[in-house]
């Protein structure tokens, strides 16, 4: 226990005042003879010894009221058990310091970060030599300088200097899990934990309730609140990129989504840039008060190689971070198709990629966007293949495991491995080709080959075609285009399964004719029939042409244009070396990193360090590859939406967790000095003091009414009581009169 103004504990000496009065009025009187009052000694020694003991009683609650009252003046407080025993009153505090992207938000009292190192430094300044802290960022690359207890809080203060806004969003749940085990190993007497955040309610989503037994036993959790009334602020949503393929000359368009927020309507610019220039910019786009608004660009690249794309709003508003998003987009002069066959053919048109060379490669010693190279499965097994955005794999036998493995690492690496069935497919061979390669060659397990019958003695038609697949979007209306190929022979394929194989075509038994399936960064489809016109007649209408073209470039598109990633994410893509030449990763900023073999293992890349937005590439190291890509990273959408945790919510997921809401900044020292005082007792020690003088009053009516005569004790008795004089009295006094006159 402590005292606010220990000064007035002197004031303790008053109850030393009733003892002396009790003192003195326990004091002999001098005895004077008095025969007539003999008759008065009898009823005195009756009530002598009850009145001893209300005396004592009395006494106890004017001295207990007076002390009471000194202490109460003394202003006393109580903190934690280890400061009541009077042990040393050291801490080990944990600072959660939010440094997601919402932090960089100006409000009307400033900058929400510049108001979090304001907090931070204030914490700091109110530990004690002895104390220990630890400082704990929500994002940004792992440092070795945090997640542990320091003695030396200038390490904290350097590191906190150092400490910036970051493009990801917080997990506060989980540093909160970290900082509860750093004080389990921590044998200070106070533990504290104290979070600087925003309140954004994204951040808490992974918080579960506490355990009632254990809740209780937790350290206390300060939540700072640094969010005020936000500025008006548009956010750019999202970037959406169509293309046909990723050719040069092919025009591009970028679907541009704008999030305003609850405030006002507001208008707003933004503007493209393509390589770092302006490139065009939008008219005046009117965003509703909590609307959203689109805006699409269109384009056209003449140039081979990466591009990289920004979208931004060309005045800042309160959040510099969602006011601009990045893309990046790889085109090249072709795109590049391997086709292969078993064997070459001496009549060309007897061969079975005849129908496919020729869609494929329309026209010759022009500008076409598609360059095909045909390779047989013997020349397939020294080829790059990562040289080439899709491979067609045409009625070949089944490959042997070496070369598995190699279609299996081009596939896992970006590639797209597109397998047609014809005479030379032999499904049992296949699944055991399948199995050789981590079930990662096939989309699906093959059963058998299908003939006409008896009732089917054409063969089949297509009888779906699936509209939402990107490269059958214009080929599904009007359904003639695909119901007009009959299909004479296939290959029945094993049930689908759900949500690992999509379907894109079905014949009008409803059996599967085209499937696919993602495998790493690539896919693999198969196509049950034949492009040649023994199995099908497909490669003699129409629709075969737009078919396996609108196929290619969706295949090559997907490729060029990787969907942007959130910041930090870290950059998967199965990439193989080749005879160990490494790749070069160009950051935002310019910096090349080059990951050798031995930084990465033989068939996956992996890059973390992807904490800043803006476009990274990936180069190729090797000389005859030449292979490149680009991925853009940007702010998590979802820190745009501004949206606050109630502190009633958070309170029932604490549960009996001790929680303290700072919703006042410049109030973090008195709430720090009281968790480090602890609670007043000022108003219990006054409830005290009204209780004891309640029972003192109460006490010294009773025994006032003990002492009168029975008939004299009533409800409506008068304030100042009046003793009945005893029987006889008159005769006593006429006697004593008399006797005084002789």
């Amino acid at each position: 226990m402590t005292f606010a103004t220990p000064l007035f504990l002197i004031a303790m000496l008053a109850a030393l005042i009733p003892i002396m009065l009790h003192m003195i009025n326990r004091q002999k009187a001098k005895t004077i003879p008095f025969s007539t009052l003999r008759f008065l000694r009898l009823s005195v020694q009756r009530t002598r010894k009850r009145k001893y003991l209300h005396d004592v009683l009395l006494l106890l609650l004017r001295v207990a009221a007076l002390l009471l009252i000194a202490i109460a003046l003394a202003k006393p407080t109580i903190s934690r058990l280890g400061n009541l025993l009077g042990r040393k009153a050291t801490s080990a505090v944990v600072l959660i310091l939010d440094n997601s992207a919402s932090m960089s938000t100006i409000d009307e009292g400033g900058a929400r970060w510049d108001a979090a190192l304001r907090v931070s430094e204030q914490l700091l300044d109110q530990l004690g030599d002895s104390d220990s802290v630890a400082l704990l960022l929500t994002c940004g690359p792992p440092r070795e300088e945090l997640d542990r207890l320091y003695k030396n809080q200038e390490i904290v203060r350097q590191t906190l200097d150092e400490c910036r806004v970051s493009s990801e969003r917080a997990d506060l749940a989980l540093r909160l899990q970290t900082a509860e085990e750093l004080l389990a190993d921590s044998d200070a007497p106070n533990k504290e934990i104290y979070v600087v955040t925003d309140m954004q309610a994204l951040s808490w989503e992974t918080l579960k309730p506490s355990a009632a037994e254990t809740a209780a036993d937790a350290p206390p959790v300060i939540l700072v609140d640094v969010h005020r009334e936000m500025l008006p602020n548009v956010a750019v949503k999202g970037v959406e990129l169509h293309s046909a393929g990723p050719v040069t000359g092919v025009p591009i368009q970028v679907k541009v989504s704008l999030q305003g927020d609850q405030s006002v309507e507001q208008q707003r610019h933004i503007e493209l840039l393509l390589d770092g220039q302006v490139h065009e910019t939008s008219p005046t786009i009117t965003i509703a008060a909590g609307g959203a608004a689109e805006h699409a660009f269109r384009f056209t690249l003449n140039k081979s190689g990466i591009h990289r794309g920004e979208i931004r709003l060309t005045t800042q508003d309160a959040a510099a971070a969602d006011d601009h998003r990045f893309f990046a987009i790889t085109v090249d002069p072709h795109i590049p198709v391997a086709i292969v066959k078993s064997r070459e053919h001496e009549i060309p048109y007897l061969s079975d990629t005849y129908y496919l060379e020729r869609a494929l490669a329309p026209v010759t010693g022009g500008n076409w966007a598609i360059r095909t190279t045909s390779l047989t499965t013997s020349a397939l097994a020294s080829e790059p293949l990562a040289a080439y955005s899709i491979v067609y794999c045409v009625n070949l036998p089944a490959v042997e495991a070496p070369l598995a493995n190699r279609l299996r690492e081009y596939v896992r690496g970006g590639g797209h491995l597109v397998w047609i069935c014809g005479d030379n497919v032999d499904p049992v061979a296949y699944d055991a080709m399948n199995q050789m390669a981590n079930n990662e060659l096939l989309p699906i397990r093959l059963l058998s080959v299908r003939e006409p019958t008896i009732d089917k003695s054409d063969g089949w038609h297509v009888g779906w075609l699936d509209p939402s697949y990107p490269a059958f979007a214009s080929l599904s209306e009007p359904a003639s285009l695909y119901q007009s190929i009959l299909v004479k022979r296939h290959i029945e394929t094993a049930p689908v399964e759900e949500g690992k194989v999509a379907v894109l075509a079905r014949l009008d038994n409803g059996e599967p004719l085209l499937v696919e399936r993602s495998v790493g960064s690539g896919s693999v489809l198969l196509l049950g029939t034949s492009v040649h016109v023994d199995w099908s007649n497909l490669p003699l209408r129409p629709i075969f042409l737009p078919f396996v073209a609108g196929l290619t470039f969706h295949l090559a598109n997907a490729e060029a244009t990787q969907p942007p990633l959130v910041a930090g994410t870290p950059i998967m893509s199965p990439w193989p070396t080749i005879d160990n030449s490494g790749i070069e990763v160009l950051r935002p900023t310019g910096e090349a990193i080059r990951l050798d073999a031995s930084d990465a293992n033989s068939e996956t890349l992996r890059y973390d360090d992807t904490y800043d937005v803006g476009i990274y590439e990936l180069h190729s190291l090797h000389p005859a590859l030449r292979r490149q890509t680009a991925i853009a990273m940007n702010l998590d959408s979802s820190e745009t939406a501004q949206a606050l945790i109630s502190p009633d919510h958070l309170q029932t997921s604490f549960g009996e967790r001790p929680l303290v809401w700072c919703a006042d900044p410049s109030d973090l020292a008195s709430t720090i000095s009281k968790l480090r005082e602890g609670e007043s007792l000022l108003e219990a020690f006054l409830v005290a003091v009204l209780i004891a003088l309640v029972a003192e009053s109460y006490e010294a009516n009773r025994r006032i009414e003990q002492e009168q005569p029975e008939e004299l004790r009533s409800p409506h008795k008068s304030a100042f009581p009046v003793r009945k004089l005893p029987e006889h009295w008159d005769d006593i006094v006429r006697a004593g009169t008399a006797r005084s006159k002789n």
